[in-house]
């Protein structure tokens, strides 16, 4: 640590001196950061530039499926009577449904007593499920009112729904007042269809099938059921019986448990609404295939304008530094020119370049400075020709010809090419990515050591003007002495 004196005999500012012949000598270090502002900003680029590459590779890499050029969809003349949706793998064709009946969920309800219990009403009911999450399946309910004597068949009702509908017991319930003084435990089961019924049995052990299976040894239902003109509880009754969904289609009867269908027409999803009559159409989506081809088009075009946007020249007021004749990306540009416009044998006459069904580079462009090497895209030509033939279409982008790699089609040319731009181990734009960290880690040990040595300039400065300010101190206090002898002498003399 230095001691500084700043101007005491001198009277000058000499810690602002100091500070400003620091700051001279901070030139340099303000030269390598900006290098290092610049070389992460190029590498960001090329960082930028190799996930949009990937995003292409994905792109083309879809294009060289021949599934995804037989891409359907599904059309229904009545909606009324069935939705449907229809995956990419859906069998093409046309399929008459008729739908007979629609399945249903069982409903089991209990007319309770009405006013408060009275006496103690104690026990258990247990419920037999497969899909609940305890080891032995089962949900028990315990019900206890001898705490409790205002409690009234209501509250017990409600003590019952609140734990079934806590627990995932494939059964719901609720309480509903149907009338005046009047209300019901209605128990409904979880899913649609016969296989999912509702049954009472004191007698099981354990799960049903799927089916929901409720014991109750203590009676506590029938304790808490409204009772008929002999005295005797009515308890449960059926409100609605489980039903399988029974329809046709093509004339082939069908039944399931459940209104949404999806293994009877492959890939096709069948949402029945009612009863009736309706047909499915399931044909090739040009669209579906024009959305990927979009894609490809759009990814493409993201990495050449980026490439464009990081290699213009720049005015003359620009305070950063592109890329402005980068050779890496240069060869990058030019490789994927090269791919776009190349020509793809082995097929029909007007299949064999991306111009042929609507994709072409600088569309309507005449001035070489106005050429940005975007492509366009004709949907409605690109649909038009897929129609027309959707396997030359497929060819030209997806074609594997095992004799020369150089005839594959455009995707597949893509797909396999990028890996050598885009390998996080060995590719070329990781290598430059590489080159910047090294770059920027040279630079950044170059200012550390420009400013450890600045920081021992800034000391010998203070140490400097320091012993400057000490001289100057002990010579003024010389001076101070000569001139008061000398006036001594002058008294004497005279």
């Amino acid at each position: 640590m230095s001691f500084s004196l700043s101007g005491l005999a001198s009277g000058l500012d000499t810690a602002t001196l100091i500070k400003q012949l620091v700051e001279l000598e901070k030139q340099p270090i303000y030269r390598e950061e900006a290098r290092v502002k610049t070389f992460t900003s190029q590498q960001s680029v090329f960082r930028n530039i190799n996930t949009k590459l990937m995003t292409l590779r994905t792109a083309a890499a879809d294009l060289k499926l021949g599934a995804n050029f037989k891409l359907t969809s599904a059309t229904n003349s009545n909606d009324n009577v069935a939705k449907v949706t229809a995956s990419e793998s859906a069998l093409k064709g046309d399929y008459a449904i008729e739908v007979d009946s629609l399945a249903k969920a069982h409903v089991m309800r209990l007319e309770g007593s009405s006013g408060t219990i009275g006496t103690a009403l104690q026990g258990t009911i247990t419920i037999y499920n497969e899909n609940l999450k305890t080891e032995d399946k089962s949900l028990s309910i315990n019900i206890d009112t001898s705490d409790n004597p205002e409690a009234t068949y209501e509250d017990v009702m409600k003590q019952i729904a609140n734990a079934i509908n806590s627990k995932d017991a494939g059964v719901t319930a609720s309480v509903i007042e149907t009338e005046a003084g009047k209300t019901s435990l209605v128990l409904t089961s979880a899913e649609t269809g016969e296989a999912h019924s509702i049954q009472f049995d004191n007698s099981v052990t354990g799960p049903d099938g799927s089916k929901v299976t409720i014991k109750d040894e203590s009676g506590i239902f029938n304790a808490i059921s409204a009772k008929n003109a002999d005295n005797q509880p009515i308890g449960f009754v059926q409100a609605q019986q489980a039903e399988n969904a029974v329809f046709t289609v093509n004339g082939v009867s069908v039944t399931r448990s459940t209104n949404t269908v999806s293994d009877v027409i492959q890939g096709v999803t069948i949402s029945l609404v009612a009863r009736g009559e309706t047909t499915v159409n399931v044909a090739r989506d040009a669209d579906k295939v024009a959305d990927k081809v979009k894609a490809f088009v759009d990814a493409y075009n993201d990495v050449m304008k980026t490439i464009r946007d990081n290699t213009r020249k720049l005015d003359s007021n620009a305070t950063t530094k592109n890329l402005q004749g980068d050779s890496t990306l240069r060869s990058l540009q030019s490789a994927l020119s090269d791919w776009s416009v190349r020509r793809v044998d082995g097929t029909i006459d007007g299949y064999h370049l991306l111009s042929d069904i609507g994709i072409e580079a600088d569309k309507g462009v005449t001035v070489g400075s106005s050429m940005t090497g975007q492509l366009s895209f004709n949907r409605e030509l690109f649909i038009e020709k897929f129609n027309e033939n959707p396997e030359a279409v497929f060819h030209m982008f997806g074609h594997d010809d095992t004799s020369d790699a150089n005839r594959d089609g455009f995707a597949r040319i893509f797909d396999e090419a990028l890996p050598s731009w885009t390998s996080s181990v060995d590719g070329i734009i990781q290598g430059r990515i590489k080159g910047y960290d090294s770059q920027i880690s040279d630079t950044k040990e170059r200012i550390e050591r420009l400013e450890n040595s600045l920081l021992r300039k800034e000391e010998q400065l203070k140490r400097q003007f320091t012993a400057m300010e000490v001289a100057l101190s002990q010579l003024q206090s010389q001076q101070a002495w000569m001139t008061s002898q000398l006036a001594s002498l002058s008294t004497s003399y005279y």
